[in-house]
C-alpha cells in the first residue's frame, strides 16, 4: 500500500470515529410552563404544562416540582390534555412533587398540551416561588423507544399583599367526549396491552 493510500485510510477512519464518539446534537425538545407571574397572597390559581418536541415521540415523563412551604397541591385537571395514555399522574413522592408519565395513541410532536396542575398559595406566604419541571424524558416514535432527555424548566409567580386577584382557575363541570377507544401496546412496554381512550373538553 502507498503512503497516500494509508494516509487516506488513515483520515477516513479518524472520522467515521469521531462521528461515532460525538454523535449529532439531538433536536430541540423542552416542558413549556405558563403560570400566572403575580397574584395576591393565598391565591388559588391553575399552571399549564405543554410538551414542546421538534422529534416525533410516543411516550413522555417528567416531574413536577413546588415548594410545600408556599405551596399546597391541590388537583390535576386533564380535560383539555392531549395525551391518550396515562401511565402515572399522582403526588406519589410526597408533599412538593408531582409525577406524570403519559403516551400517544400516534406519533406527536410540535406543542402538545399534557396537563393542567392547580395550586394554592399559604395563606401566611408572600414573595416569590418556583414551579418547575424536572427529570424529564422523551420516547421517540422510532421503533426503538429512544429516550431524550428534557432540560429542567421553572415558572416564577410572586405573591404580593397589594390588590390582586385571589383565584385564577377556570372550573368546567361539564362531562368530557370520550373517543378513539383502542387497545394498543403499553409505551412503556411493549409486552403489556392497554385499553386507551381520549377524553376531550370542549
Amino acid at each position: 500500500m502507498s503512503i497516500n493510500k494509508y494516509l487516506s485510510v488513515s483520515i477516513f477512519t479518524l472520522a467515521f470515529f469521531s462521528v461515532s464518539i460525538f454523535p449529532v446534537s439531538a433536536q430541540s425538545n423542552s416542558i413549556i410552563i405558563d403560570a400566572p407571574p403575580e397574584l395576591g397572597v393565598g391565591s388559588e390559581f391553575d399552571v399549564d404544562f405543554s410538551l414542546n418536541s421538534e422529534e416525533k415521540v410516543n411516550a413522555f415523563e417528567f416531574r413536577i416540582d413546588y415548594n410545600p412551604r408556599e405551596l399546597s397541591f391541590v388537583a390535576l385537571d386533564d380535560s383539555a390534555s392531549e395525551v391518550d395514555v396515562w401511565a402515572e399522574r399522582a403526588p406519589t413522592t410526597g408533599p412538593g412533587s408531582v409525577v406524570l408519565k403519559g403516551g400517544f395513541l400516534s406519533r406527536r410532536d410540535g406543542v402538545i398540551k399534557i396537563i393542567t396542575a392547580r395550586f394554592a398559595a399559604k395563606n401566611t406566604f408572600a414573595g416569590k416561588t418556583l414551579i418547575s419541571a424536572k427529570t424529564g424524558s422523551v420516547f421517540l416514535a422510532d421503533g426503538l423507544a429512544t429516550r431524550r432527555n428534557l432540560p429542567d424548566s421553572e415558572a416564577s409567580i410572586n405573591f404580593s399583599t397589594k390588590e390582586l386577584p385571589t383565584s385564577v382557575v377556570t372550573d368546567d363541570n361539564g362531562p368530557p367526549t370520550i373517543e378513539n377507544v383502542k387497545v394498543i401496546k403499553d409505551p412503556f412496554d411493549e409486552k403489556n396491552l392497554i385499553l386507551a381512550f381520549g377524553a376531550r373538553d370542549s
